[in-house]
């Protein structure tokens, strides 16, 4: 039986004795915006934690992603989330995309402490640490943006176009990446990477011992030749390379 669905309690009114809209008919649509935004309300970010990443065997691959990826600075950064700051930030936020060849090259408008704030797209970048610009990482919305085109009644038109391949992350894949290690009656266990690894990850002159005493290096390769149900028997699975730490701990 479902949960019974309760009612969502009247929030206070909203504290705006430290706020000063914009004036004019901007202040109206900003105080407009404000207070619709504060009836859903604000819940603070969630950040990962350091201890528990470590403890699942995740926190390597993580930070190696993010150093990949160039996120590492701004995914480190964990700073505590404020209601109004947050509210004030998006009843004013709007961003221009120029029409030219230079899409980094666009504007970011919002409010903070009763003051108004213009910056480019690039500055923005370069103060948060993350990939801008022409150079930067390739677009991962594709998926996105194909169910948009499903919900518009699109289904048609998208048979008539060629996919990419979509890579999927299924227990072949984990354990050829040696994420995750074979216990019993199909329970998987996820690997323990927090070891320091060599420079250079896929070699194999030293076998290396899992924490948990399983198997050696040596002994998973021969394990993963033997196994048909590899999705490429060929490959030689390593552990990724630690990386710098990225994540600050927000453990009590």
């Amino acid at each position: 039986m479902p949960p019974r669905a309760q009612a969502k309690e009247k929030r206070p009114a909203a504290d705006l004795s430290n706020l000063i809209f914009s004036e004019g008919e901007v202040g109206k649509l900003q105080k407009e915006r404000y207070m619709k935004f504060y009836e859903r309300s604000v819940t603070p970010t969630r950040y990962a934690d350091e201890s528990c990443l470590c403890r699942l065997g995740l926190l390597n691959n993580v930070q190696w992603i993010l150093d990949r990826l160039d996120l590492a600075h701004f995914c480190s950064l964990n700073d505590a989330t404020y209601e109004n700051l947050t509210l004030e930030y998006l009843s004013m936020f709007t961003y221009y995309t120029p029409m030219v060849d230079q899409y980094s090259s666009g504007m970011v408008r919002f409010r903070m402490f009763n003051r108004d704030y213009e910056l480019r797209q690039d500055t923005l970048g370069d103060m948060l640490h993350f990939p801008h610009g022409n150079g930067a990482t390739p677009f991962c919305i594709g998926g996105q943006v194909t169910s948009i085109a499903r919900a518009l009644g699109l289904s048609n038109k998208l048979a008539t176009l060629q996919p990419l391949l979509t890579p999927s992350l299924d227990i072949d894949s984990c354990r050829v990446q040696r994420l995750i290690k074979d216990m019993r009656d199909d329970i998987y266990s996820v690997m323990d990477m927090t070891a320091p690894e060599p420079d250079h990850p896929a070699s194999s002159d030293i076998p290396v011992q899992d924490n948990q005493g399983g198997k050696t290096d040596d002994e998973y390769d021969e394990m993963e030749h033997d196994d048909p149900t590899f999705s490429d028997p060929t490959t030689r699975a390593h552990t990724l390379p630690v990386p710098s730490n990225t994540f600050a701990d927000t453990s009590p």
